[in-house]
């Protein structure tokens, strides 16, 4: 839900060549993403969940998100760690490390992997 590749379009090289409407693109799905993470993190604080529990919710979620693991999405990807780092702390009182972020995202996946030659 709400996930974007350029790979699964099929409009990889439009992307590359139109980097504004690849990054609106980018922040629509990150606007998506948070208001999936939002929920996320509420559910696991009402259900108390610990530091695990959390992180595999967050590790389900972000799956569907490949498209902002890519080196330009950096600042997207940066943007919603620490909204996940401000809500966990808020909600669950669980603090995640820099390294705990990495963790949950998909590895990261480079553009000319998407590109036919």
């Amino acid at each position: 839900m709400g996930s974007y590749t350029c790979s699964q379009t099929g409009d990889n090289l439009h992307c590359r060549r139109n980097k504004d409407r690849c990054l609106m693109k980018e922040l629509q799905l990150t606007y998506t993403a948070i208001g999936e993470l939002r929920p996320c993190i509420g559910m696991a604080a009402l259900k108390k969940h610990g530091k695990h529990e959390l992180m595999r919710s967050l590790f389900q979620l972000l799956q569907s998100y490949t498209s902002l693991t890519s080196r330009q999405a950096r600042p997207f990807r940066f943007a919603i760690n620490n909204f996940i780092e401000m809500e966990a702390a808020r909600h669950c009182s669980i603090h995640l490390s820099d390294r705990e972020l990495s963790a949950i995202w998909p590895p990261e996946v480079e553009w000319s992997s998407f590109i036919k030659l």
